[in-house]
């Protein structure tokens, strides 16, 4: 009996692994052609890259969602809200590059 729950937790962890290392690959696309050229860097890349894309991916859903949009401006076109997401993805370039240089600096 313990056999199989062995066998599932080692299926388990490799799929794990498997799905780990595509969305490392979704990072490496996402930032190409500036790929890692340090062991920091790799990583960094290895370690914090998934977490930080499915955080962001979820940050991105929550902030640019309709209900959210539609309490700043109900219309169906408006500026206020193209002058938020600017703010919003400017504030978020701001930090990837103040982390990048601090990454680059210290590598």
């Amino acid at each position: 009996m313990t056999g199989h729950a062995d066998t599932s937790r080692i299926k388990l962890l490799l799929w794990g692994a498997v799905a780990w290392l595509m969305v490392c690959g979704l990072v490496l696309l996402q930032i190409a052609p500036h790929f890692p050229t340090t062991v920091l860097q790799w990583a960094l890349l290895l370690v914090l890259g998934p977490p930080l894309y499915v955080l962001g991916e979820a940050l991105g859903a929550w902030l640019f969602s309709p209900e959210r949009g539609h309490r700043i401006s109900p219309k169906s076109f408006s500026l206020l809200r193209l002058v938020y997401g600017l703010v919003v993805v400017l504030l978020i370039v701001g930090v990837g590059g103040v982390v990048a240089s601090i990454i680059k600096g210290g590598a």
